[in-house]
């Protein structure tokens, strides 16, 4: 009896020990699939590598296009600048050369007019080199971003159209440069209305200024 008690104690003990035996064995088995290979630790070193090294060439293209991009603004501006004053005296040699060539009609001055000419069109190519050209006004309607009204004119055509073009407008890479300056058309009873809104703002100022 004794003999039989021993043994079911020992029986107990080894089947008391079995679940811990198996929490271990299973532990041992997570541990060995979580332990990565030399291949694998390589994939993954490789990997990170690239992501840093395209995510840097990424960085490094948007800086370069954002340098780019401000020195073209800078190049624009300076540009836009200088022409901005040029362009007055371009106008005014425009003009004399036509009133050149109407008044000499007998043509007495033929070659000063072709030196003339000449010398227009030389201004007009270095505008052309730096992307400035002039645009057309006349017959379109109206703009405010491309025109400036000196004037307005009671007409039959269209309301809005421009009937005439002061000084031409130019443009430098599709922005306007300086807008062209016109007459425009407009109807009896608008331009009644405007007559009548600039009268009252005359009453409003002498009265201010008897104040």
């Amino acid at each position: 009896m004794a003999e039989n008690h021993e043994i079911n104690e020992n029986k107990g003990e080894e089947i008391s020990k079995s679940p811990e035996e198996d929490v271990e064995k299973e532990e041992s088995t997570i541990e060995e699939e979580e332990i990565e290979s030399p291949s694998q630790q390589l994939e993954k070193e490789r990997d990170e590598l690239l992501d840093k090294y395209l995510r840097a060439l990424a960085n490094y293209e948007n800086l370069r296009k954002r340098m780019q991009q401000e020195k073209e603004n800078i190049y624009n501006f300076g540009i836009a600048r200088v022409f901005r004053e040029v362009l007055p005296v371009i106008d005014d040699l425009g003009r004399a050369f036509d009133s050149l060539e109407k008044e000499d009609m007998e043509n007495k001055h033929d070659g000063f007019i072709k030196g003339v000419r000449i010398i227009y069109s030389k201004l007009i190519n270095i505008l052309k080199n730096h992307l400035i050209e002039p645009y057309d006004s006349e017959g379109e309607k109206f703009d405010p971003s491309r025109h400036e009204a000196v004037h307005v004119v009671e007409s039959d055509k269209e309301e809005g159209t421009i009937l005439e073009e002061v000084e031409k407008g130019y443009i430098i890479k599709d922005k306007v440069l300086r807008p062209a300056r016109v007459i425009v058309a407009t109807s009896r009873e608008e331009l009644k209305e405007t007559e009548d809104s600039e009268e009252k703002d005359n009453k409003i100022k002498e009265e201010n200024k008897d104040n």
